[in-house]
């Protein structure tokens, strides 16, 4: 027996509801064209209930497949929504200031950096891999510049040197014996 698991079976089922309505909306088209050739008034009276059927059939169709659609996009947000929720310490809130902090920065880096159709094209990807890594258990706990170094090393390009990074070399600095050399 073969099992779907419920993507494939929307996808199945959204195939499945594709062809009646093919097949309604040739059907509507040829009975409006026969009761707009008829030359008896009454052959094209007699068309009008079967083509109403027909376009009702049509309409009930792409309706379920839009309700499938916006309960598998409901079903998605919500699984996607309880993820962070589910976090210790991040807040849904949160999370969202973390995506937009990263985008903005890596942004003007990608900008400054590339030519700008190569530019708009790492921004989607960006913008696409934020939403995947906010899905993790760990988004967010990182610092902010180590977050956005992480991303440009990704994507190949320079990060600006990070705050945490001076400030440990200066605390280094600090520590370590004046040279009397």
């Amino acid at each position: 027996m073969f099992i779907l698991n419920a993507t494939e079976m929307a996808d199945l089922h959204g195939c499945i509801l594709a062809r009646p309505s093919e097949l309604g909306l040739a059907q509507a088209e040829r009975l409006h064209d026969q009761a707009m050739a008829a030359e008896d008034p009454k052959t094209a009276a007699d068309l009008g209930p079967t083509f109403h059927r027909v376009s009702r059939s049509i309409r009930q169709s792409i309706a379920l497949e839009a309700k499938l659609l916006r309960d598998a996009a409901r079903a998605w947000r919500d699984a996607t929504a309880a993820t962070p929720a589910a976090q210790p310490g991040i807040s849904a809130v949160r999370i969202v200031q973390r995506k937009a902090a990263v985008q903005k920065a890596v942004e003007q880096i990608l900008f400054n950096e590339r030519d700008p159709d190569e530019a708009d094209w790492f921004a989607e990807l960006l913008e696409e891999q934020l939403t995947i890594d906010a899905l993790s258990d760990d988004f967010g706990l990182e610092p902010l510049d180590v977050h956005i170094a992480r991303i440009c090393a990704d994507f190949g390009i320079a990060a600006p040197e990070s705050d945490a990074k001076a400030d440990s070399e200066d605390l280094e600095s600090d520590a370590a014996p004046p040279d009397t050399g």
